[in-house]
């Protein structure tokens, strides 16, 4: 009997301890935990009560291990997934370079802004926000969509690849927006993280006053002049072109036609194929010169969204992409209006394309918003920033059957490194200072 009563009294007394359990544990694994709790009560008169505690304690040191493992998988995964939706969207920008890049941002964010609204609906939220963040959030509109708007410049006038990697660079120089805006510590290590970048971007670019007119960025893309002839996309005048025999093959030899209106045809001719020449040289130096520009500018403006979203951290995410929505709409429009005009997408297809670009767009925001809910914004910007320059490359040879130089690989690994280093340092940063790899990598945390 009263071992009987004994019982109940340590079930009772269980029940009591498994009610702060949290809400996340499977009724098999309470189970589990109130047997091996029974068992204890029972064993500690018979001695054995501290052999099943510490059992219990491995089980549940285990059992946190396992859903910390599957959240950091998670979060790592959705990152992923981010890079990728946006990775397309580039491409897709990159396909449609017909269009104004005014146009493509500004159905980029009205895709944004349709799929968002009704989820701010449906949980009967302030369309607009709190009143006294509304400001903040028409500047971060502001500053999205301007962003955005120079990084599609930016894609119009250079590769894919260059573009996308000087505009990855943006987690580099938060930090120094940071410390102007939000008087926040710049220690060393961006200091020299930022010289290291700017290192990079000055091999991607190959600008003039760097490298000199003759160097070829892309090796093996040819373009097919309106003559027929085969024209290497970055020829330069002095090496490519001989004068005397190579050009005058287009329309046939003088000597050939035994007329003077062929030798004046095919002499007319050589000299259109060294315009050209001369042409396409030139003008590729100007657009990188205006891309370089736009995507530095694009960093710069991405760089402020990061500082004003620190400031919007109490707000709803969805909340805050619907204002930024509405707001790049109108900025986006305007700026479309009064430098260039919208055009139709000529094909289906190109149709199919514009709707890709705001489905891609608003999935990429929900995965990289899910994985920073799930894991720490460290290993999250290591993994985008990772994936986001291996998949620009992979589709600028794929789909656009461009390769990249040994400047181009060179800056870009450059980039990358300094990129997931500062990624890495701001994860080690919230790690206690006991961790061993806070301690294996202290010289990040300088």
């Amino acid at each position: 009997m009263l071992n009987k009563i004994r019982e109940k009294i340590a079930v009772i007394g269980l029940s009591a301890k498994t009610a702060h359990c949290t809400s996340n544990d499977n009724e098999d694994t309470r189970a589990l935990v109130s047997q091996s709790s029974v068992d204890s009560n029972d064993g500690a008169h018979d001695g054995g009560g501290s052999s099943t505690k510490c059992q219990l304690d491995s089980m549940s040191v285990e059992l946190g291990d396992s859903e910390s493992g599957l959240s950091l998988q998670r979060g790592l995964l959705l990152a992923a997934a981010s890079s990728f939706f946006f990775s397309l969207c580039s491409v897709i920008v990159k396909k449609l370079d017909y269009m104004h890049p005014g146009e493509l941002a500004c159905l980029r964010f009205v895709g944004i802004f349709m799929c968002t609204l009704p989820y701010v609906l449906a949980r009967r939220q302030s369309l607009l926000g709190p009143k006294d963040m509304r400001g903040l959030l028409i500047l971060r509109g502001l500053a999205g969509s301007t962003s955005l708007f120079l990084r599609f410049c930016a894609l119009h006038y250079l590769p894919l690849a260059d573009a996308s990697v000087i505009i990855f660079s943006v987690p580099v120089f938060v930090t120094l927006m940071a410390k102007f805006f939000l008087n926040e510590s710049c220690p060393l290590f961006h200091w020299v993280s930022i010289s290291i970048t700017l290192l990079g971007i000055a091999l991607i670019t190959k600008l003039p006053m760097f490298f000199g007119h003759d160097t070829t960025h892309y090796i093996d893309t040819t373009r097919v002049s309106s003559l027929g002839k085969e024209v290497p996309f970055n020829v330069t005048p002095d090496s490519s072109i001989d004068r005397s025999t190579s050009w005058t093959s287009v329309g046939g030899s003088s000597r050939d036609s035994g007329s003077n209106r062929g030798g004046f045809l095919n002499t007319a001719q050589t000299f259109l194929v060294e315009g050209e020449a001369f042409k396409t040289n030139e003008t590729e130096s100007s657009d990188r010169l205006y891309g370089t520009i736009a995507a530095l500018a694009s960093t710069i403006f991405a760089a402020s969204v990061y500082v004003l979203l620190r400031k919007l951290r109490d707000i709803d995410p969805f909340v805050v992409l619907l204002n930024l929505g509405w707001v790049a709409v109108i900025e986006t429009a305007l700026l479309t209006l009064i430098l260039g005009r919208f055009t139709l997408p000529r094909t289906g297809y190109d149709q199919l394309l514009v709707i890709g670009l705001a489905l891609c767009s608003f999935l990429g925001q929900v995965c990289l918003t899910r994985a920073l809910q799930s894991e720490q914004a460290g290993p999250v910007s290591v993994v985008r920033s990772s994936a986001d320059i291996a998949l620009v490359f992979v589709w600028q040879v794929i789909i656009f059957s461009k390769y990249p130089d040994q400047w181009t690989i060179s800056g870009a690994l450059i980039v990358s490194a300094c990129v997931i280093l500062s990624g890495l340092r701001k994860w080690l940063l919230s790690l206690p200072n006991n961790a061993i790899a806070k301690r294996r990598l202290r010289f990040l945390t300088l």
